[in-house]
């Protein structure tokens, strides 16, 4: 297994440079057109396996202090089904507990497939402002 790395948006040539790599693997698989805008540079993160195109980009929750949250993740074809999401995801806990951060939820558009996500322990229905979440706690345990 690669080595999983994690980095901040605060090193932000390298993250824009993975983000924008994730959110065109999403966009293609998905259909979407996410792009991320970087306000607020310490609280956002990508998580990837080193040497793989593809990965996750979490964010800090605004309204919670120490909670985070899934935005976008995207593998090529050939590199899924191989455990890179779940190493992301537990490595990059690992990670952000370091940081003082709660890996809570992963954020889904409306026609996202969430069975990988449940499958990852993600599997309480959450609405935080009009977005569906699947969360890992219950939303009273969001700090």
């Amino acid at each position: 297994m690669n080595r999983i790395e994690l980095i901040g948006a605060t090193r932000q040539r390298k993250f824009e440079r993975i983000a924008n790599e994730i959110s065109a693997i999403y966009n293609v698989h998905s259909g979407k057109k996410e792009s991320f805008s970087i306000e607020f540079p310490e609280d956002l993160f990508a998580i990837f396996p080193y040497g793989v195109k593809g990965g996750v980009i979490v964010t800090k929750m605004y309204g919670f202090k120490e909670s985070a949250t899934i935005m976008v993740a995207g593998f090529k074809e050939k590199d899924r089904g191989k455990g890179y999401l779940k190493a992301c995801v537990n490595v990059g806990c690992e990670k952000l507990a370091q940081k003082g951060l709660s890996l809570v939820s992963v954020t889904l558009n409306p026609d996202d497939d969430t069975k990988v996500w449940e499958r990852l322990g993600f599997t309480n229905r959450v609405l935080i402002d009009g977005m569906l979440h699947l969360s890992k706690v219950p939303r009273s345990e969001f700090r």
